[in-house]
């Protein structure tokens, strides 16, 4: 089967114009469906955004341990305060918002290469010189 279509210029460009239009309209719809979700995505994480860093972190406070008959006058004594529980964060802060070379100056002034490295005695001294840099 053969056919022949005549169609002069003016009908094609027509043709070829409406065509156009409506591309533009399928694209442009869908660029603004992408912009409503990408919206919509990002409006949420806004609203849960994690809290602003405390100034002086408080450590959170270690649940009560239920005396026991056998408790000996050494349970009385205070909590002994732990790099990893105690110092690590505030380090960590430290390391991000002022930079490794700072952290590493404070280690300098206790003799050590390595947080984990400070001795039990240095830790209290060592979270408050952290936290005196973090708020200076």
């Amino acid at each position: 089967m053969q056919m022949t279509i005549n169609v002069e210029a003016s009908e094609l460009a027509q043709a070829i114009n409406n065509l156009s239009a409506a591309v533009s309209n399928i694209l442009a719809a869908r660029a603004e469906a992408r912009t409503e979700a990408s919206q919509e995505k990002t409006t949420p994480r806004a609203k849960t955004k994690p809290p602003a860093p405390v100034a002086n972190p408080v450590p959170e406070p270690t649940p009560p341990v239920a005396p026991t008959e056998t408790a000996s006058p050494a349970t009385d004594s205070p909590a002994v305060m732990t790099y990893t529980a105690d110092v690590a964060p505030t380090m960590g802060r430290l390391l991000t918002e002022k930079g490794a070379g700072i952290v590493k100056e404070l280690l300098a002034k206790f003799g050590v290469k390595k947080g984990g490295e400070l001795a039990p005695d240095q830790l209290a001294p060592a979270l408050a010189c952290a936290t005196e840099m973090l708020n200076g």
